[in-house]
């Protein structure tokens, strides 16, 4: 239904339109029926399309080859996606380890390095460390970058229901981006009511530098309060860190009618009292 499947819909969406304002065209949910040769020139049938085209290109995922590994006589065991492992990274043969493509989850460098981390203390000392992929940023490099980690806001609701609280902000209100004309995009928070961090999702400048700051907190269980009350370097796109998590806080006073009175009531007093 739209580009970019595991990532935040509005945030793909956003770069789907930025890639259809620049002239690309793109089908979903469309099937390639036929890639031919006709009279000279290259046609696809996308769906009820016929399209020529000037070169044909098909992208698809690395798929791990183990057929010549004979992994059945150690006891490993396989699927098409990957190795099976446990949260230490211990294949069924618990002697042997396995990071990276193989390990059927995101192929991206910095994943396999913080399983590098885990596999090799593991083997080394006692299998008692865990891999976390809680805390793990990853970016795709779009025109406007996207960055992600933890969970996406439908992922959180899936898990966690209502008690979640999601608030964003966007670029076009950050003086950086303002002064650079780069306000296209928004940073999106998702947590728990007790401000712990489930996830976020920037898309827009510099998008993966700015997620390195929201993963350190869910990495070591900061809270959103930490966020918002750190102070920002002026005029920077960072600013956009704050803003959102500022607005998450506010939210979350809004969405609890007790504290909002509460608050009232004090504030009233304290007129009252100055009197």
């Amino acid at each position: 239904s739209h580009i970019l499947m595991k990532e935040d819909r509005e945030a793909a969406g956003l770069v789907q339109a930025a890639m259809e304002s620049e002239g690309v065209r793109i089908l979903t949910a469309t099937e390639v029926s036929q890639a031919r040769v006709i009279e000279g020139k290259k046609w696809i049938q996308a769906g009820d399309l016929a399209i020529e085209a000037e070169e044909i290109f098909l992208s698809f995922l690395r798929q791990p080859n183990f057929q010549s590994l004979n992994l059945e006589a150690t006891g490993i065991k396989f699927t098409n996606k990957g190795l099976v492992l446990n949260d230490k990274l211990q294949t069924t043969n618990p002697s042997i380890y396995a990071i990276g493509d193989v390990a059927g989850g995101y192929p991206f460098p910095q994943i396999a390095h913080c399983e590098a981390v885990v596999a090799v203390k593991n083997a080394l000392f006692l299998p008692m460390f865990q891999i976390d992929y809680r805390g793990i940023p990853w970016a795709i490099f779009s025109d406007p970058q996207l960055a992600r980690v933890g969970l996406t806001e439908s992922q959180a609701k899936r898990r966690f229901g209502d008690d979640i609280i999601v608030s964003r902000e966007y670029f076009k209100n950050v003086e950086k981006a303002q002064m650079c004309g780069e306000t296209t995009g928004f940073c999106k928070l998702v947590g728990l009511r007790n401000g712990e961090i489930l996830g976020a999702t920037i898309v827009g400048p510099q998008a993966a530098e700015l997620i390195n700051v929201i993963a350190l907190a869910v990495r070591q269980g900061i809270k959103v309060d930490a966020i918002a009350e750190l102070p920002y370097i002026w005029s920077s796109f960072s600013e956009i860190n704050g803003q959102t998590a500022a607005a998450w806080q506010l939210q979350r006073v809004r969405s609890n009618s007790f504290m909002r009175n509460l608050w009232e009531n004090l504030f009233h007093w304290r007129r009252y009292w100055k009197r």
